[in-house]
């Protein structure tokens, strides 16, 4: 997820790899649409584990700079 290779994701899936493997935080913490579209359009869980409060807690925190 941290290279945000839309292509080797989509290979990866093509090739049999499941898109619940990955949590969805670590996908949404790229901050790329493109990856966060494809994983929610195929079944990611948006709400187990609360991924997008979790991503938005360390975006504050990183840009208020709280250690």
């Amino acid at each position: 997820m941290s290279s945000r290779r839309m292509g080797l994701v989509e290979l990866l899936v093509a090739c049999g790899a499941d898109v619940g493997a990955i949590p969805l935080v670590e996908v949404l913490v790229t901050w790329e649409p493109n990856l966060m579209r494809f994983f929610l359009d195929r079944g990611a869980d948006p709400l187990d584990g609360r991924p997008f409060a979790e991503v938005f807690r360390e975006k504050i925190r990183t840009t208020l700079s709280v250690q």
